[in-house]
């Protein structure tokens, strides 16, 4: 993927469709500033499903400190 220049756009569709193991993973490995834009869309996704606890421990990872405390 990173030789075609793929990355970025399977990083979104994995966060944009539920799998965030693995675009943290694509991000860990080859976006390192993506990670927190990651974090962000699980927490909320997290949210929405009304896992309070487990969202908001995904805002301190996306740098989100203030939605975590809204919680």
């Amino acid at each position: 993927m990173t030789k075609h220049g793929l990355v970025e756009a399977a990083l979104d569709h994995a966060a944009e469709n539920g799998a965030y193991d693995m675009a943290i993973e694509l991000a860990t490995q080859n976006m390192p500033k993506k990670l927190p834009e990651v974090y962000l869309k699980h927490a909320l996704f997290l949210e929405d499903d009304e896992r309070f606890g487990e969202d908001e421990v995904e805002f301190i990872k996306a740098n989100k400190p203030k939605e975590a405390v809204e919680m």
